[in-house]
């Protein structure tokens, strides 16, 4: 626990310190330190979360790089064929799992908050919320393989910023490679269609009816998901894996405190965004990324499944808020209601029961208290 305090103290003070205080010249330094904190401190975990242990145990059947197979590389299946390389290419160096975890959290740590720093001027507020949101353990110890995917699509995110033939091409390369760790990256394809029509609401009004516009058909299209049959191939895998989502029992209680807690937020950013446009320079590749987040996230709370394609778009989501609270003039009581909401939000996540885990067990019992290779 005291790890956690000493990494929480370091943002807090570079919070205060630079994106407070202004004090620029302390920014790069900061920067690297609470880097290379956030590596060790994912990097050298030991047998933390949930399918962390699976990834272990599969880890030691994956053959070294020289010993694959052209035959065991298969496109829609749970092990996409860029994964299975990655993890063979770091078998031919060693058999530990703890190099693994080092090298992926060097990989998704350094590109994550890479991107925060290229898109915001309030990087470490935003690292704060992807900290106390839980998402930095959750791509570096939970979902493994698909933050892979999820890094590539920031990666390929800046040659949105401006719709011309060759930035398409470049991020749907991106996206590819995604998919290629990830099926669910699958849904990266669809991105720059919908950004592109998002980015023309001029107003709030018309922003919430094009993302009404977009849950309906979504609703429409998942009604009649799971009638598409005869699916065979890639395709077919690909439906397979996503049906099973579609087809969970519906929890209510999680759609009214998604609703509220979770979709109101975004609602509330959206909002101060429109109203007040033209107070600061808001990067439209990410707003239009907050705008399908609101629409996936409210669509989650009823779809299951939905709440996969949350991880590609939460990131943008926390650099949006970070510009909008510190940018945006007035309406303080809508920023402090946003905060709270946040703030509810991530400790009823943190804190409900987990099934998986032992009787009485809370989510957070993944991956507090901390335990090391140290402590092997």
């Amino acid at each position: 626990m005291i790890i956690y305090l000493l990494v929480l103290f370091l943002i807090l003070f570079a919070v205060y310190d630079v994106d407070i205080k202004k004090r620029v010249k302390d920014k790069d330094p900061l920067f690297i330190i609470i880097l290379f904190a956030l590596i060790l401190v994912t990097g050298l975990q030991w047998r933390m979360g949930g399918d962390n242990l699976f990834y272990e145990e599969y880890y030691k059947d994956i053959p070294t790089f020289e010993n694959l197979r052209i035959d065991e590389l298969q496109l829609g299946i749970r092990l996409q064929p860029l994964w299975y390389v990655f993890c063979s290419l770091l078998k031919s160096v060693t058999d530990s799992f703890v190099f693994f975890h080092i090298i992926h959290s060097i990989i998704i740590n350094t590109i994550i908050l890479v991107f925060i720093k290229r898109n915001t001027d309030y990087v470490f507020t935003t690292v704060l919320f992807y900290v106390l949101s839980f998402n930095y353990f959750y791509f570096n110890i939970e979902i493994q393989r698909e933050s892979l995917a999820v890094v590539c699509f920031l990666c390929g995110l800046k040659y949105l910023k401006s719709f011309c033939v060759s930035n398409v091409i470049k991020y749907y390369v991106f996206a590819i490679i995604a998919f290629l760790f990830h099926a669910s990256a699958v849904f990266c394809l669809l991105i720059p269609l919908f950004s592109f029509l998002l980015r023309r609401a001029k107003s709030f009004l018309q922003a919430l009816i094009m993302l009404l516009g977009m849950l309906v058909i979504l609703i429409i299209i998942s009604q009649s998901f799971t009638s598409i049959t005869g699916l065979s191939g890639v395709e077919g895998e690909v439906f397979s894996q996503a049906e099973y989502y579609f087809m969970l029992d519906k929890n209510f209680q999680n759609i009214l405190i998604n609703a509220i807690f979770e979709v109101m937020p975004i609602v509330i950013v959206l909002y101060l965004v429109f109203s007040k446009k033209n107070q600061f320079v808001i990067d439209l590749s990410l707003l239009s990324i907050v705008m399908i987040l609101f629409v996936v996230n409210l669509g989650s709370a009823y779809f299951t499944g939905l709440s996969r394609i949350e991880n590609y778009l939460i990131i943008p989501f926390f650099v949006v808020l970070s510009d909008t609270l510190y940018n945006i003039k007035g309406k303080k009581y809508l920023k402090q209601l946003c905060l709270c909401l946040l703030l509810v939000s991530f400790i009823y996540q943190e804190t409900r029961p987990v099934s998986f885990l032992r009787k009485g067990d809370k989510h957070y019992n993944m991956y507090i208290p901390y335990r090391s290779v140290f402590d092997e």
